[in-house]
């Protein structure tokens, strides 16, 4: 994908991302998901490179469920930093599953961010209000538990995101996916 010089959708632009950074943010990337690109000669690297990924691939899990909030998702929390209370868990894994099932099936898993319209947004929305109902489970983390699930819809929302493009836990969402949509920033072609 190469970055283009067409404006952004009501998304400020760090100014380190831009078209004459392309090859420095490809580097840094590949830099960040180095020891997962190389699987058998795991080396120094980012934890977080294995979040999405690290139960399809380690020896002895099981299949990761699409449509299921499992101990395995909650435990890839631990790869970005982020701890989900015991008493959320017991939310998760037992009481809420079936609703959080339900509300998972709606949201479809092969639709890229790019491609997300508002009925996709406000799916994701209430499943995100879902699951900050238990105690110490806020934006930040539930967010991550999305992004778990689908992880090509949504991403990551944290402090290091919120501080590199300026904005706020809730508004990053759809301003996202129109800046690397088809007649964004990126111009990504889905075809």
């Amino acid at each position: 994908m190469k970055i283009s010089a067409t404006p952004a959708d009501s998304m400020p632009l760090p100014a380190w991302l831009t078209p004459q950074n392309h090859d420095a943010l490809v580097t840094l990337m590949r830099r960040y998901y180095a020891g997962r690109l190389d699987y058998e000669n795991l080396g120094p690297g980012f934890l977080g490179a294995y979040f999405d990924e690290w139960s399809d691939r380690a020896p002895g899990d099981a299949v990761r469920e699409p449509d299921i909030i499992g101990a395995a998702d909650l435990y890839a929390m631990e790869y970005l930093s982020v701890r989900i209370p015991s008493a959320a868990g017991v939310e998760f894994l037992h009481r809420q599953s079936g609703e959080l099932s339900r509300l998972l099936v709606q949201i479809p898993t092969e639709v890229d961010l790019w491609d997300m319209d508002e009925e996709l947004y406000a799916g994701v929305s209430q499943l995100q209000r879902k699951l900050r109902e238990p105690a110490g489970v806020a934006y930040v983390k539930s967010a991550k538990i999305i992004a778990r699930k689908r992880p090509r819809l949504t991403c990551v929302f944290d402090s290091n995101v919120k501080r590199a493009f300026g904005i706020r836990a809730g508004s990053y969402l759809m301003p996202l996916a129109r800046m690397i949509g088809r007649d964004g920033l990126f111009g990504v072609d889905s075809a």
